[in-house]
């Protein structure tokens, strides 16, 4: 990576910002201290932005900044002459530099949008995407085509609940088996599955059903619930 201050562009920066400091300090009195200090504040945020740009992988947002600077440059330059504090000449020699730096940042933005680098698609990406198509496809049985299972659903809801969803999991409601008869419960009606989060007696676990999802239930440790075991994913 280049140093900032070797680059044509901030060079052609610097250059403009130091007419902008040497002609402000000669605006009168009522002009120097609003609009010609907004003009060096514009021209400091300028090379400001230069060295974001440079330091940044997609350098977009800081050249947009850099690209507003200028523009806020060229209005105060156009007020400041249109209120006769800049004489025609220093005039044409600034909007000239204002020319010069425009140029240089609109080099700058397109060569950096055609090199910045897309990550590659993740096999997550890939999985949900594919279950997606599926939900859509125009072949599916009329009323299903955008239907989600249930155990689609609840991974839905997880998202919200911030809780790890790079991974379709295919999740049945399989109800669970009471801790004291040993009996079948909720089975086609409500998904219960254990998390390793024990609490007590009880531990955490996530409950959902067709209206709801509930991913820090809690419930007695001696009830039978499903169990899927799901490796944390680190995001790239």
């Amino acid at each position: 990576m280049a140093l900032y201050y070797d680059l044509p562009v901030y060079k052609a920066s610097y250059k403009l910002v130091n007419m902008l400091f040497e002609n402000s300090s000669h605006f009168a009195r009522e002009y120097k201290y609003t609009t010609g200090q907004q003009l060096k504040d514009e021209g400091s945020m300028l090379i400001k932005n230069i060295y974001r740009a440079n330091l940044a992988i997609d350098k977009s947002v800081a050249i947009h900044d850099a690209r507003e600077n200028v523009e806020m440059i060229r209005l105060f330059v156009r007020l400041m002459q249109d209120f006769d504090q800049l004489s025609l000449n220093k005039f044409v020699a600034i909007n000239l530099g204002i020319e010069e730096v425009g140029k240089q940042l609109s080099a700058w933005a397109k060569y950096n949008k055609g090199n910045i680098v897309q990550p590659p698609e993740s096999s997550a990406a890939r999985a949900q995407a594919s279950v997606r198509s599926k939900f859509h496809n125009p072949l599916a049985p009329k009323g299903e085509e955008s239907r989600p299972t249930i155990g689609q659903v609840a991974l839905t809801h997880q998202k919200d609940c911030v809780i790890n969803t790079e991974v379709i999991v295919p999740l049945v409601v399989a109800g669970n088996r009471n801790n004291s008869d040993g009996s079948l419960n909720n089975q086609g009606s409500n998904g219960n599955y254990w998390s390793s989060s024990p609490n007590g007696t009880n531990a955490n676990n996530l409950n959902f059903n067709s209206g709801s999802v509930n991913p820090a239930n809690n419930n007695n440790r001696a009830n039978g619930l499903s169990v899927r075991c799901i490796k944390n994913l680190q995001k790239a």
